[in-house]
Formats: structure tokens, C-alpha cells, sequence
């Protein structure tokens, strides 16, 4: 996602700003995949999260077991448990800019 993101920002980007742009361009970038994975579990309760609280053990370990999307659900979980963790460090050819980023359980220091 980062890397479409960077060539299509190189391929479009004309006149002043460029470090703030990819700065920018990562922090979206890594929001908007933190974000999908929230998305991607509340997405399987119908009603959304709320009816979570509405629903017995019992409907939601259908939601698992469900063959046609009980895998899907399972990964969405088990993506959700696990959270996501990024630490990522980037360079312009120059040498002139440093950007650094980190999410989750990573620090990340310049």
C-alpha cells in the first residue's frame, strides 16, 4: 500500500512541500490499514458493533463456524487480537530527508 502510494506521489506531485507530502503520506497510509482491520471486524455483526452486546455466544460462534465465511471471520479476529505493529524508516535518493514511522508495540528513534 505504501509503496503504490509513494510511485503514485511521484508521478504526480509538482512544486514545493515534497517531504511534507510523503510525511503525510505515510501517517494515511499506515492509519488507513490500522483502521481496515477494525473495519473488517465489525463488518461481521450485523447491526454493527452495538448489536455485539445484543447477540448470545451461542450466534456469535456461528459467525466463526459459518463454512461460507467462517475463515474470513476467523482472520478478521484474529487480525483484530493481534492488532498491527509498523516501524518503518525511509530515505529520497539525496539523502537529504529521513522519514521514520511507527505504530503499535515498535519505537522507532532518529
Amino acid at each position: 500500500m505504501i509503496k503504490q502510494a509513494l510511485e503514485s506521489l511521484l508521478r504526480s506531485f509538482r512544486g514545493h512541500g515534497f517531504p511534507a507530502a510523503v510525511s503525510g503520506l505515510l501517517s494515511d497510509c499506515i492509519t488507513r490499514f490500522d483502521h481496515s482491520i477494525t473495519a473488517d471486524f465489525t463488518r461481521m455483526f450485523p447491526g454493527g458493533p452495538a448489536s455485539l452486546q445484543s447477540m448470545s455466544s451461542a450466534q456469535i460462534r456461528h459467525l466463526f463456524q459459518d463454512r461460507a465465511s467462517g475463515p474470513q471471520n476467523l482472520t478478521a479476529v484474529t487480525r483484530c487480537l493481534q492488532g498491527s505493529t509498523v516501524i518503518l524508516t525511509l530515505t529520497d535518493p539525496s539523502r537529504h530527508n529521513l522519514w521514520v514511522a511507527n505504530l503499535g508495540d515498535c519505537q522507532a528513534g532518529v
